[in-house]
């Protein structure tokens, strides 16, 4: 829900042409898939962490994330590499780590 709140925004709209989400362990090569594709694109990476995001209420966390893909934005054309997903996931009472889904 951060995500499709922080995308809304009118001047994201073009950013939304294209999205993929790579998934995996530690060292599966997630970031080397993400550079050799920007590389063969002739895009820049614009990598920023979610982990920030962790615990604000939602419509903090949605702010949060749209100056984050803003900023990318600014160095367009780009793949914007968001980092530690995870930390989107809802936390549990009195838990430092986010639920699982």
């Amino acid at each position: 829900r951060i995500l499709r709140v922080a995308a809304s925004d009118r001047a994201l709209r073009s950013l939304r042409s294209f999205a993929v989400l790579l998934n995996g362990g530690k060292g599966t090569g997630k970031r080397h898939m993400v550079n050799s594709a920007a590389r063969a694109l002739g895009y820049h990476v614009y990598e920023t962490t979610l982990t920030p995001l962790r615990g604000l209420p939602e419509d903090r966390a949605a702010k949060r994330l749209r100056q984050m893909l803003h900023d990318g934005a600014q160095v367009s054309p780009c793949i914007i590499h968001l980092r530690h997903f995870h930390a989107l996931a809802p936390v549990a009472a009195g838990s430092e780590q986010p639920n699982e889904p």
